[in-house]
């Protein structure tokens, strides 16, 4: 059993334990503001190779369809617009982080499967609804990075991490998965990624989404919209069996949660499909960068 801190500071101890590229938490930074410069995200993205190969291979693919190449990083900025750079950066920065992981407990490329089928889903909800009035990247980040906890607690603490049962093998069905990893290991995964993202440098907005996406009721007022839609995506692929980060299938969504949002559980299979169809198309991420399970 650990608590948080001494969870932590092990896993930071940890020389092998990577943490997303320099050049993302820089681009946060230079995109996170009212008027970010074109010529300066240009200049930082140029700066790191493998992602300068990975973006301008996306902005080629099949996922930005155009009549003519492009062949510099400026022209993929103005192509796709910052919005949709920023989601692209911390898509590549997941994957090579997640290539650069050691054999876990966790399947990689389920596990990827899983984040980004639940960060296209907020996309979805969103675009179906209009429930956020603003930065529309941020919601795709923080699907993405939400179960992070999981794989950082399989891939370093496997030996408290390797019996823990998901909700489908509980013997106790009414515990939720963050009191079966309370039991097993002391703390929770959405405690461990908060508390990683938080000393990685990453704005508060996204600590806490991933800290309470399980728990939207008691998070902090101002984000719970955001943490609840955050909840249903996270529901949604569950119960969809969208990739898989080893918290088993889900069996309901609670009616709460579609009367928070003010949404109809009717949509919950056409959504799906448009999510799994995203999946697809961004199946040339993870061949670009090689995740390998």
């Amino acid at each position: 059993m650990y608590t948080l801190k001494e969870l932590i500071d092990q896993l930071l101890n940890i020389k092998k334990l990577p943490t997303l590229p320099p050049v993302i938490f820089i681009l946060e930074k230079s995109l996170n503001v009212k008027e970010p410069d074109v010529h300066r995200v240009s200049r930082i993205i140029s700066d790191d190779p493998p992602l300068t190969s990975a973006l301008l291979k996306l902005a080629n693919s099949v996922m930005y369809t155009a009549r003519r190449k492009t062949t510099t990083v400026q022209e993929a900025i103005v192509r796709l617009g910052f919005k949709e750079i920023r989601k692209l950066v911390f898509d590549v920065g997941m994957v090579r982080y997640v290539s650069a992981l050691p054999k876990g407990l966790i399947d990689p490329q389920k596990f990827w499967e899983h984040s980004i089928g639940v960060a296209f889903c907020m996309e979805e909800i969103q675009l179906r609804t209009g429930l956020r009035d603003h930065d529309g990247s941020s919601a795709h980040v923080v699907g993405l990075l939400h179960d992070l906890g999981r794989l950082i607690s399989a891939t370093y603490l496997p030996d408290v991490h390797q019996n823990l049962p998901d909700n489908e093998q509980s013997e106790d069905p009414r515990k939720s998965i963050l009191d079966l990893e309370a039991q097993r290991i002391g703390i929770d995964h959405t405690q461990i990624a908060a508390a990683v993202l938080e000393r990685w440098g990453l704005p508060l907005e996204i600590v806490n989404c991933v800290r309470f996406h399980h728990q939207p009721d008691v998070a902090p007022k101002i984000q719970r919209k955001d943490i609840y839609l955050l909840h249903l995506a996270d529901s949604i692929c569950r119960i969809g069996r969208v990739g898989d980060s080893g918290e088993g299938r889900l069996k309901e969504i609670k009616q709460a949660v579609w009367d928070t949002l003010g949404l109809e559980s009717a949509r919950t299979e056409e959504i799906l499909v448009q999510v799994r169809e995203k999946i697809k198309n961004s199946g040339v991420l993870s061949s670009i960068i090689g995740i390998k399970s």
